[in-house]
């Protein structure tokens, strides 16, 4: 392994340090094991040192539920810890927001769609002009893709007006 490398690698192993470090101070009494320090491993390859942190601090915020003796429950730690990766993705990409939500919103009804078609309307939507709350209020009015995308096209000719 050439020096250059070795400095690279001794300095995200170094930031892997710190982070675990604050994941530590950010839910007491829970420690990330091998598989944690993987995630940060691989973590750090999209993301950077701030980015972890601010959405290891997000994920703290949302997910984080405290047992009566004040102490996170295992239960919300792990789930925190699964969303530090998307709360990350997500501050990287907001423009994404807006897809990413809808797409919650149908997975959650188990309403069949074809991801790069939705990617598609929604992106044609909002450059259209149409409000980003208007097209997650077409998403949470849906019952079926075919129904938001009638909804979506009423959106676009009213747009257009």
């Amino acid at each position: 392994m050439t020096a250059r490398r070795k400095g690279s690698s001794a300095s995200r192993e170094k930031s892997v340090a710190k982070l675990a470090a604050l994941w530590s101070e950010l839910v007491p009494g829970d420690t990330l094991l091998e598989n944690g320090l993987q995630d940060l491993r691989r973590f750090l390859t999209e993301y950077t040192y701030v980015q972890l942190r601010k959405g290891m601090q997000t994920a703290c915020d949302k997910y984080l539920v405290l047992s009566t003796k004040g102490k996170p429950t295992n239960k919300s730690a792990n789930v925190a810890w699964e969303k530090v990766g998307s709360m990350c993705y997500v501050a990287k990409h907001p423009d994404e927001r807006p897809f990413l939500y809808i797409r919650g919103i149908f997975n959650n009804r188990e309403i069949y769609y074809s991801e790069p078609r939705l990617r598609q309307e929604v992106h044609d939507a909002l450059e259209a002009g149409v409000p980003a709350n208007a097209v997650i209020g077409a998403a949470k009015r849906s019952t079926s893709w075919s129904a938001f995308c009638d909804q979506i096209d009423d959106l676009l000719a009213e747009s257009e007006v």
